[in-house]
């Protein structure tokens, strides 16, 4: 009578835990959502698609979360595929899917830029004694976000200064880095450059170059090259 009884009850043990790794609690509770892509980036007043999808495989319901304008361009059980429309600044999406009453949700951020189209090298005196010092200046209008930007400052192929920014800045600010040299007998009809570098590959995006015009600095004084026809 007990080896029985122990046969019951470790049946009843088996039948538990299969039951348990087979068909967790009601309908699907274990299910997943993804987005696709993960990472993105639009320009200002862009649009962009966005795919939701679930593992759970008879969803209740789902959807996109967004106060902006949303479009459904093709469905099936398991996932949607959106088109959002005139993203104007840096936004949190959410992806959401109802499954056995249980719902689960995927947020992802989008990133608003606008890459360098302008960079402007100034250089203060452009005419400058031996010894006496000079600033470079460069400007890059209307570029976001500033924290992925990046102003190189060059003499010839050698780089003087690197400027970065922070976070928070106010969006489509003009970015500004400047450097003060002292001119040397060397420096005499150098040029002078700036290279702007937006990288937005952590964002999901691409990396935009930008080259200023080279500027011609100008040395007079002791020790400084004789000018043609002196």
């Amino acid at each position: 009578m007990l080896s029985f009884s122990c046969g019951i009850l470790t049946l009843n043990l088996t039948l538990a835990l299969f039951a348990l790794v087979c068909c967790p609690g009601s309908g699907e509770k274990a299910f997943k959502v993804h987005v696709r892509p993960k990472k993105l980036t639009v320009k200002p007043k862009g649009s962009l698609e966005v795919n939701c999808s679930t593992t759970c495989h008879q969803p209740e319901m789902g959807g996109l979360e967004t106060p902006l304008n949303k479009t459904v361009l093709a469905e099936q059980t398991q996932w949607k595929h959106y088109l959002i429309s005139d993203i104007s600044q840096d936004t949190v999406f959410q992806c959401h899917f109802t499954c056995s009453g249980e719902q689960v949700s995927a947020s992802f951020n989008v990133s608003v830029y606008q890459p360098p189209t302008q960079v402007i090298l100034t250089l203060q005196p452009t005419w400058v004694a031996v010894g006496k010092s000079f600033t470079i200046e460069c400007r890059v209008p209307a570029v976001e976000p500033l924290d992925s930007l990046t102003l190189f400052l060059f003499r010839g192929n050698e780089t003087l200064h690197s400027q970065t920014f922070g976070k928070g800045a106010p969006a489509l600010q003009e970015a500004t880095a400047t450097f003060n040299s002292t001119a040397h007998r060397e420096d005499h009809h150098r040029n002078f450059s700036c290279l702007a570098v937006l990288d937005l590959l952590s964002r999901g995006g691409d990396i935009f170059h930008k080259h200023s015009e080279p500027q011609m600095l100008k040395i007079y004084g002791e020790g400084a090259p004789r000018m043609e026809g002196e």
